[in-house]
């Protein structure tokens, strides 16, 4: 209960302020249109003519980008819920801020006029009943019309304040996420980043196995032939052990080299945490140890998440699910997301670039992809096999 309480302040504080920022706007087209008001009318009580000209204005600085700077740390503070998640450095549309700027503050002088005016007149109500019978005052006309349901109607009267503040509140916060968040491409070029990265850090898992396995290889020969010689020709033995010496420390150099870039190998995880970050609806659930998953297996499956969660962003809704079960011999990747209302989501092609991608994929290891709609899911299936590691 507190809780809620809480949050329906800080929503209120949020619309509030959107009303105070709206004054401006206001005051300029009083002065834009020369009309004859006092600046407290012109706050409290704008002429309709001057508000309705003021919003197209409000409209248009929506586009300045320092809006979006304004915007973001205050919904996150104020209105909370999913709209705590945005993010700052995310660009977002120019068009979707100004209309949530719009809506801010058109919404908030709804609720702070409503907020001025309601609370003195509700509360006059719910004790005229007694204000007459002690002298207080005696009862305006409009109260009296009302007769013993005036307490009543006070009550209503607050009960209503406070359920506009709240479904304002509400409103913004569900589309604080869809306004101020990353665009469907924001989100598709946070995953291709990832995706770079993962195959980067592949190749130089690679180039290490490469080249500390020749220099191995080298420190072995040596050693060997060191260990044959080492009373008949101990010159020879001590040119092998100084040539064991330089090895190691060429290994060394290029193995912190490579550990120091893979300290924190990307897995699975990692593309799921990424795809978050980019403001997609995303469960993972993964299960099983992907160190057992090889190199070049672990590079495909990652490139066949992104290109299915790239597919999910791109034509789907809701949220989506990704599973990721690893066994001794095979991964199996499964990713799932409502298909779209209307005849996009009916009719959905079985095919395009990505799908035929993903198949090529998985065919490329030794595995099999499939994708289509079942029951208003759209799903796509990889099992990519392996040699099992103990």
């Amino acid at each position: 209960m507190r809780h809620g309480v809480g949050v329906l302040a800080r929503r209120w504080l949020y619309l509030i302020l959107g009303g105070a920022l709206i004054m401006p706007y206001v005051l300029l087209m009083e002065v834009a249109l020369e009309v004859n008001t006092s600046l407290v009318r012109g706050v409290l009580n704008p002429d309709p003519v001057v508000y309705a000209a003021a919003l197209p204005l409000v409209a248009v600085t929506g586009l300045v980008p320092v809006v979006r700077t304004i915007e973001i740390p205050t919904v996150r503070t104020l209105l909370g819920g999913p709209a705590q998640a945005l993010d700052a450095a995310g660009r977002g549309g120019r068009g979707r801020t100004a209309l949530f700027w719009f809506l801010h503050l058109f919404l908030g002088s709804v609720v702070a006029a409503m907020t001025l005016a309601i609370p003195p007149g509700a509360v006059l109500l719910i004790l005229s009943p007694f204000l007459g019978d002690i002298g207080w005052a005696v009862p305006p006309v409009w109260i009296d019309t009302l007769g013993p349901a005036q307490p009543i109607a006070g009550i209503a009267l607050l009960a209503l304040l406070i359920g506009a503040a709240a479904g304002a509140g509400a409103l913004l916060a569900k589309l604080a996420p869809r306004l101020l968040g990353p665009s469907a491409n924001d989100r598709i070029a946070v995953l291709r980043r990832t995706a770079e990265q993962l195959a980067d850090r592949n190749r130089l898992a690679r180039d290490l196995h490469d080249s500390v396995g020749h220099t191995l290889s080298v420190v072995m020969l040596q050693a060997g032939a060191a260990v044959r010689v080492l009373d008949t020709d101990p010159g020879f033995a001590r040119t092998a052990l100084t040539a064991i010496e330089e090895a190691a420390r060429t290994a060394q150099a290029e193995l912190d080299h490579v550990l120091g870039v893979l300290r924190e190998q990307p897995r699975m995880a990692h593309l799921v945490d990424a795809a978050r970050r980019s403001g997609l609806d995303l469960t993972a659930d993964i299960e099983g140890d992907e160190a057992r998953v090889p190199p070049e297996t672990a590079h495909e499956l990652q490139q066949i998440a992104r290109e299915a969660l790239t597919n999910a962003i791109r034509h789907g809704r809701g949220p989506v699910t990704l599973r990721l079960l690893v066994r001794t011999e095979q991964a199996t990747l499964t990713v799932e997301n409502p298909l779209p209302d209307g005849p996009v989501g009916r009719t959905r092609p079985d095919g395009g670039r990505g799908l035929v991608g993903i198949r090529e994929r998985a065919s490329s290891v030794g595995g099999r992809a499939e994708a289509g709609a079942v029951q208003g899911i759209w799903r796509v299936r990889a099992v990519l096999p392996y040699e099992g590691n103990p």
